[in-house]
């Protein structure tokens, strides 16, 4: 990653999308959820959601900030119904058809993936802190505000910073992660880029 160069995260979901960018120094340079809750929604109603969610990922990569990377996270699937799976999946889609009219290739990284690069540990809740009520975004959100000094006024954001921040360390040279964290991001640099 070049000096000039800038990270978008996403968190990609209908009803509260995520954004994060990162200067190549890591600061925040911008952050916001987008999306929207639909009760009994027509079709219109699910396009214009979409197109809405497109058109302000649109504007930060067609704005200031020199975007050379955008992380996004991989799919989950865990316990979604299919009509879920298949709205999330178009807009997934309309994102990347976006992408590719910019000629950016998003870097895909699964959330598990970025928590251990982000922070050099595998996140996880024990059974103890489960019984206390504590969920794997709570704990999140306590390691971004531990290890970075930032607090994020949702979920979606802190998960955008933590997919943006995996990216933006292993592109700077992957400072404070292993060789194998390393090459695992590097691999999808490169893939990116259209290397073996």
């Amino acid at each position: 990653m070049d000096g000039e160069s800038t990270v978008l995260g996403l968190d990609l979901s209908l009803t509260s999308t995520g954004i994060v960018v990162l200067s190549p120094r890591g600061e925040v340079l911008y952050n916001r959820v987008t999306g929207c809750q639909l009760r009994k929604a027509k079709i219109w109603d699910e396009q214009k959601r979409i197109a809405e969610i497109v058109e302000v990922i649109e504007e930060i990569l067609g704005g200031e900030y020199g975007i050379k990377y955008v992380a996004m996270e991989d799919y989950a699937f865990n316990q979604r119904k299919d009509s879920k799976i298949t709205k999330q999946a178009e807009l997934v889609g309309a994102v990347k058809y976006m992408l590719y009219q910019y000629r950016i290739e998003p870097v895909v990284v699964g959330i598990s993936q970025s928590r251990r690069l982000t922070f050099g540990i595998p996140v996880g809740v024990s059974n103890k802190e489960r019984k206390e009520g504590m969920k794997i975004k709570d704990k999140v959100k306590a390691l971004v505000k531990e290890q970075y000094d930032l607090e994020f006024s949702t979920n979606d954001e802190t998960d955008a910073f933590v997919i943006a921040e995996a990216v933006r360390k292993a592109a700077m040279g992957g400072d404070g992660l292993t060789v194998k964290e390393i090459e695992s991001i590097r691999k999808l640099l490169s893939r990116r880029k259209g290397e073996k």
